[in-house]
């Protein structure tokens, strides 16, 4: 009895082995977009997969016949019998239908790609959220990339194509193969500018693939591979085309051989105890391979949501910013603590319809149909909530993008800045006393001239009351005198109003006339030159005051810059015209100039190259300018000058 056994054994054991020595060509696909695993140079098919396939052609003694194609179009070739094997194939679910698996060719790892100037941005796999990502379609990472919610894709069909668009600009972060990501790199000459921000996201086998149930030809597949891994051929090429890899990858090859090696002891004394079950046990054992590979990758997806959930719930429940989502039908889908606070709503909002919350009505009503795919909507405002207490809130309005990077609704943040308004407050009309008592002390001397004028001309009204030529003198020059005093005094009251911010529609040149009246007798005592330029009818919408403060900023940091600099025939220059739609204001000076450095700190708060300055003056300048949507621009040589430009958008006449 035992002696039939073992007869049978025998074989059934020979029967694959026998079978696979049929094959003497084999027809094999390979994707060209894979270095260094597979690729082609000038026309000729190189790299470790195409090796290893070479060598095992010669020790089984067949042929091979290498086609480049895709990985989608290699895969239908096979089904369809075109093609005999596909090289560089990982396990995926769909596949497993479909193709058998050899043995592992090569463990490798996904890693995350960025570039350099993005590494604060990207530490982590989670900071790919609402980012673009460039990913190889069907594979193993597309599959594991899929549980990360609001990830963006731009998807190829190989490894090489998603690395360009990420050196192309068009993605943010490159996800793949680490050993592919890093030879594309040294082939683009690219290293110093790129640099992995993870490099063992989760590893990968690659094996060859064959047809459903082909086990003759992957029983010859893996008899050669494993005759080569013996004989010393495999170490020569994978140290050939892997010589760089890290210690961790090293650490990796050696417990792989180790499991081999027990693998293969445990099979050998299998074989030795129930090698009459052989080919019985062999589908079992493969069977239950690709359930508990299964098994563990639903685990591990179950568990990577799990923490995906609690760790976005921790964002939205930690963050100072009130932040709401709804539905394309406005249903509210979460309502965080912050939000809660503010809207001073405690109860349960959940499914109700925005309208039904005050302050999310009072924020949506007119904004949330105004948001598209690719556009935001920001703000500030403010309101009263229901108990009186009163905020002033920035918020923004953005599109939700679902799995399926198509918008299922729109989130809303927003933020109380109350102190932060009051504060800005406080800090403009300091600013505003300190430059108004310059402007006092200056303007007293451009007051006594008309002043004295006036007197001497009423102190001669007795002895020339009859003179014809002093009756025409005196009605000439003292109303223009008195209308100098005016519009002097005019200027001073409008510059000392109380700040209110209030757009209209003004008159730029008009504006700067006051200004420049301003400062004319302070230049004027200071020795220096004033010329100006300034079209009439410049019509922009703006608040009045905040750009008076703008103009009236630059004229000081002229004068002082031109006083520092103490030279003769110093002039400013004060210039506003229309230029391709837009009204420019430009205060010009030949003081002493910024170098690069102090131009690039200019609009910090409380940076200042002046002994007693509050380094205030040009960050409340650009601020303003741009709450009144304008531009401002400094060209400045050291030694030379500085010019300061503003822009607005110019808005017609008057009434326009």
């Amino acid at each position: 009895m035992f002696l039939f056994f073992f007869l049978f054994l025998n074989e059934n054991e020979n029967s694959y082995a026998q079978n696979a020595d049929q094959y003497e060509r084999i027809v094999v696909a390979y994707d060209p977009g894979f270095p260094p695993f597979q690729y082609e140079e000038n026309g000729i098919p190189k790299g470790f997969s195409i090796e290893i396939m070479n060598e095992i052609a010669n020790v089984e003694g067949f042929e091979i016949d290498l086609i480049a194609m895709s990985k989608q179009e290699a895969v239908k070739a096979l089904q369809n019998g075109l093609v005999d094997v596909i090289l560089n194939m990982h396990f995926i679910q769909q596949y497993g239908k479909i193709m058998e698996f050899s043995e592992p060719i090569y463990v490798s790892s996904i890693g995350i790609l960025v570039n350099k100037d993005d590494l604060n941005k990207i530490e982590s796999i989670t900071d790919l959220s609402n980012r673009v990502i460039s990913i190889e379609r069907e594979t193993i990472e597309y599959e594991f990339m899929r549980n990360i919610r609001r990830v963006k894709y731009n998807v190829t069909s190989n490894q090489e194509n998603s690395f360009k668009l990420l050196i192309d600009g068009r993605a943010d972060a490159f996800v793949g193969d680490r050993l592919t990501a890093q030879y594309l790199m040294e082939a683009y000459q690219v290293e110093d500018t790129y640099e992995f921000v993870s490099s063992n996201v989760l590893p990968i086998e690659y094996t060859f693939a064959t047809q459903k149930e082909n086990y003759q030809l992957l029983t010859l597949l893996n008899r050669g591979l494993r005759t080569i891994k013996s004989d010393g051929t495999y170490t020569n090429i994978s140290e050939k085309w892997f010589i760089n890899n890290d210690p961790l990858m090293e650490r990796l090859k050696k417990v792989v051989n180790i499991l081999a090696g027990l693998i293969v002891l445990a099979i050998f004394i299998f074989l030795i105890g129930l090698r009459w079950n052989r080919q019985l046990q062999m589908l079992v054992d493969k069977k239950t391979e690709d359930l508990s590979k299964l098994n563990k990758s639903l685990e591990y997806q179950v568990q990577q949501t799990e923490t995906s959930y609690l760790f976005q719930k921790q964002i939205l429940d930690s963050s100072p910013r009130g932040i709401v989502t709804c539905d394309h039908n406005g249903k509210i889908t979460s309502f965080n603590p912050k939000a809660k606070l503010l809207s001073g709503t405690m109860k349960d909002v959940i499914n109700l319809n925005f309208q039904e919350v005050p302050l999310l009505q009072f924020l949506l009503s007119k904004n949330a149909g105004r948001i598209s795919e690719d556009k935001y909507y920001v703000e500030e405002t403010f309101w009263t909530r229901s108990d009186q207490k009163e905020f002033y809130l920035r918020y923004y309005i953005y599109p939700l993008y679902g799995f399926e990077n198509k918008t299922s609704g729109f989130i809303l943040t927003f933020e109380d800045h109350t102190a932060e308004r009051k504060l800005r407050e406080q800090i403009y009309n300091q600013e505003k006393h300190k430059t108004l008592s310059r402007v006092v002390a200056g303007i007293a001397h451009e007051i006594r001239n008309p002043l004295t004028s006036i007197k001497t001309f009423v102190e001669l009204i007795p002895r020339k009351m009859n003179n014809e030529r002093f009756q025409k003198e005196i009605a000439t020059y003292v109303p223009n005198e008195i209308n100098r005093l005016n519009r002097l005094i005019e200027g001073l009251i409008d510059y000392a109003r109380p700040q209110s911010v209030n757009k209209e529609r003004i008159d730029a040149s008009k504006l700067v006339d006051e200004c420049v009246i301003l400062f004319e007798r302070t230049i004027a005592n200071k020795g220096l030159n004033l010329q100006t330029d300034i079209t009439k009818g410049l019509w922009i919408e703006v608040d009045r005051d905040q750009l008076k403060q703008v103009i009236i900023n630059f004229i000081i940091n002229s004068i002082d810059a031109m006083v520092i600099k103490n030279q003769s025939h110093l002039t400013i220059s004060i210039t506003a015209y229309q230029h391709e739609g837009n009204v420019v204001i430009e205060v010009s000076d030949d003081g002493v100039g910024m170098e690069e450095e102090e131009i690039r700190r200019a609009f910090e708060p409380f940076y200042t190259t002046k002994p007693k300055g509050t380094g205030l003056g040009l960050a409340i300048s650009e601020q303003y300018v741009q709450e009144n949507e304008g531009t401002l621009q400094i060209k400045s040589n050291k030694g030379v000058g500085t010019t300061m430009i503003v822009r607005f958008k110019k808005k017609g006449v008057e009434n326009g």
